[in-house]
């Protein structure tokens, strides 16, 4: 896996990877200007939830079991069962805030951005 850093005048990226190595995760990108976190999900992930929490785990430089649960969020149950099939031709999109910060998963990346 990659991680890219697209720096601005005035935007910084993390001193760390967000993530490294992770079985579902193809690619991570940063945009210091946006703030946006990007990861590009591979084909065969699976359990979006656990991409999720450990995304923002990583993000904030600790481990996903010290973050507040997901269902306080959103049913990960169902957020998973949604994606299961991601690859059937319908696309989808779920948003919610997790974490103070802004979650959208769609059927190949999950994006992250700080709630304002």
């Amino acid at each position: 896996m990659r991680y890219r850093s697209n720096r601005s005048e005035t935007g910084r990226a993390p001193e760390y990877p967000p993530i490294n190595d992770h079985p579902s995760i193809d690619d991570v990108t940063y945009d210091a200007r946006t703030e946006r976190t990007v990861a590009t999900l591979r084909r065969s992930a699976t359990q979006l939830t656990l991409v999720i929490t450990d995304l923002i785990g990583a993000q904030r430089g600790c481990c996903a079991t010290d973050l507040a649960p997901l269902y306080d969020a959103v049913d990960p149950e169902a957020l998973d069962r949604l994606f299961d099939d991601r690859f059937s031709g319908s696309e989808r999109t779920v948003s919610f805030e997790y974490e103070g910060y802004n979650v959208t998963v769609s059927d190949n990346a999950v994006t992250l951005s700080h709630v304002q």
